[in-house]
């Protein structure tokens, strides 16, 4: 063999290179996300801060006024609104990913770089379904325990006991099951993000409209057709848990015993696989897509 076929396979990457590079552009990709839309982030924690300073001052100005059950209806609200503040931007993410980079040309320039289309589109898709949950989850706990230290140290200024949280049901255990409800959100969500991003590179203009309306329609038709609401109910399960989130703590199993218990019956629900398989369908029909599809 001539020297300089030697050098040309001593310079030939090796599979291992190719992971790591595929790992790192992967890396690159979602911090390139967040760069382009900082409010994912950004808009969560305000939303938090004025939350728990709305909160603060309740307890400070307004803490005689209040009854038994209020403590834990505003511990409720501001959790509700965190998940919100998060969830929201995420949509509108989703639904922008791929046409605002139609929109104003900058396809042009990452289809320049040696990043495939299925790199970018994975890379979004880990954005909303992977990297968003941690996020999602230090913002509930940093929410939970604020509002907690809060209520104990007004309840102990003031003498007014109905100010603890943490003598209210289930406050003292969400913790522990606040895990369980920010995974199954992500899985339930799955199949309405991969729909989002399968949108937001078809249509050539109002993609969060063109999404919304199909999906509107055909919870109407079978409203109406079959008397039943299954595409209402996965959408209730996804965005509000109304069903697989309920973290039902009896005296004798404890909450661990109770979410895994929960996980078991999840794994098993038909409606969560058929949406994973639609996601999955939607996404490839996105990577092919992208590949073909032109500036608006």
């Amino acid at each position: 063999m001539s020297e300089i076929a030697t050098q040309a396979l001593a310079l030939q990457p090796t599979p291992q290179s190719r992971r790591r590079t595929q790992v790192r552009t992967l890396y690159w990709s979602i911090r390139r996300e967040f760069w382009e839309h900082p409010s994912l982030w950004m808009f969560p924690v305000a939303a938090m801060v004025a939350a728990l300073g709305a909160y603060a001052y309740v307890l400070t100005f307004r803490a005689e006024a209040l009854t038994r059950e209020w403590p834990l209806v505003m511990w409720v609200a501001v959790s509700m609104l965190v998940y919100l503040a998060v969830l929201l931007p995420t949509i509108n993410y989703a639904s922008e990913a791929l046409y605002s980079e139609r929109r104003d040309k900058s396809v042009l320039f990452w289809k320049s770089l040696p990043v495939s289309d299925c790199e970018t589109v994975l890379s979004k898709l880990a954005v909303l379904a992977v990297v968003l949950i941690p996020l999602k989850l230090v913002l509930l706990l940093a929410t939970h325990l604020a509002m907690v230290g809060m209520s104990e140290l007004a309840a102990a200024q003031s003498g007014l006991m109905n100010l603890s949280l943490l003598s209210k049901p289930g406050v003292a255990v969400w913790p522990s099951g606040a895990w369980f409800v920010v995974v199954v959100s992500a899985l339930w969500l799955a199949p309405w993000y991969a729909w989002l991003l399968f949108v937001s590179g078809w249509v050539r203009h109002s993609p969060l409209l063109w999404a919304a309306v199909p999906i509107v329609g055909l919870m109407g038709i079978e409203r109406l057709v079959f008397d039943d609401r299954p595409l209402w109910r996965m959408a209730s399960h996804a965005v509000l848990q109304s069903r697989h989130d309920r973290i039902n703590v009896s005296a004798n199993s404890g909450p661990s015993r109770a979410i895994y218990a929960q996980l078991a019956e999840l794994a098993t629900t038909p409606q969560l696989w058929v949406g994973l398989a639609v996601a999955a369908v939607l996404v490839f029909a996105t990577i092919r897509m992208r590949s073909r599809r032109g500036l608006l």
